[in-house]
């Protein structure tokens, strides 16, 4: 594979760019962005996605089958209280989080333009997929009721009505009620997950955590961001926003997100070759791109910043 070919997330079919050719700079960020033309409007609709399914109705459930003393009456009569984390902030944290780790890596002369755009472009797509694609689309499907329902239904201590069915008649004073049965799962949790362990197995590889070598503290860095999310799920119980089932639904759902998006690039934080794209993996059997002994990541390929990612396009095998 020639230098001339530039690897890309999600395709096995190498592509030329102009005025690339072995031995020339490093690509810049607007050729990166150009060889990705297509995932970056994937990305565009992925979010009018997102934006749109926050204003689908949820499915009205029933709270009781038959007779009037079935309701589970207590589970949703906490009362509704303000939030810890308000909703704003956590795509704020899901995603720069990550993006300014990646950031502070490349600034600092520890990882390739390329390398740094691909982190990038995954973090984004993860946390937008997590919560666009999968969270919000199980969330009106299930119609769960927050544990604060009753006091959203019915503010002010109204008696509740239901249909003949069950299914609860809100008063004309309720409190948004359809936001009132988007308990399960999750949604500040999973996209709070996604983001932030999308940045912990980064530093996981980046750190090479798992290099043998007794260096706890690096662990313990790298979880920082996953036990962020952590606090998270766990403002969604004391706030009476969330069950608990909900919460751990919502954690492992980012924590797998997380994982598949990271590994669609990286390889494994557990092998020799942690923090490396895979494509450099692929292409190492040369010998031009192996494994640093080192646990600082600095170099990952050896030498400057152009020779780095000059390895890399020269040795890879498939695109990233």
């Amino acid at each position: 594979m020639s230098y001339a070919q530039l690897p890309r997330i999600g395709s096995r079919k190498a592509s030329s760019l102009p005025g690339m050719q072995r031995g020339a700079a490093p690509p810049a960020w607007g050729q990166l962005v150009r060889a990705h033309a297509a995932q970056y409007a994937g990305l565009v609709l992925l979010l009018l996605l997102l934006g749109a399914s926050e204003r689908w109705e949820p499915f009205r459930r029933p709270l009781y089958v038959g007779q009037t003393n079935d309701i589970e009456y207590w589970r949703y009569s906490y009362p509704l209280l303000p939030n810890h984390v308000p909703a704003w902030a956590v795509p704020c944290v899901a995603v720069f989080t990550p993006v300014l780790l990646v950031v502070a890596a490349r600034l600092a002369g520890r990882i390739s333009r390329a390398e740094a755009h691909h982190a990038i472009l995954l973090a984004v797509y993860c946390v937008a997929t997590t919560q666009g694609t999968l969270t919000n689309w199980i969330k009106i499907n299930v119609g769960r009721p927050r544990p604060h329902f009753v006091n959203r239904c019915w503010p002010n201590g109204l008696k509740p009505v239901f249909s003949p069915e069950g299914v609860p008649l809100c008063a004309d004073t309720a409190i948004d009620p359809m936001e009132g049965i988007k308990s399960f799962p999750s949604g500040h949790t999973s996209w709070s997950t996604s983001g932030l362990g999308f940045a912990t197995f980064w530093l996981l590889g980046f750190l090479r955590v798992f290099d043998g070598s007794v260096q706890p503290l690096r662990f313990v860095g790298a979880l920082s961001p996953l036990l962020g999310a952590l606090w998270i799920g766990m403002s969604r119980i004391q706030d009476k926003w969330h069950h608990e089932e909900d919460v751990i639904a919502g954690f492992c759902l980012g924590f797998l997100m997380a994982w598949l998006f990271y590994r669609q690039a990286y390889a494994s934080v557990m092998g020799p070759h942690a923090g490396m794209l895979t494509s450099a993996v692929r292409g190492s059997s040369g010998g031009r791109l192996a494994a640093s002994n080192s646990s600082s990541r600095l170099p990952l390929y050896g030498g400057s910043e152009g020779s780095d990612e000059q390895a890399l396009y020269a040795s890879a095998d498939d695109k990233v």
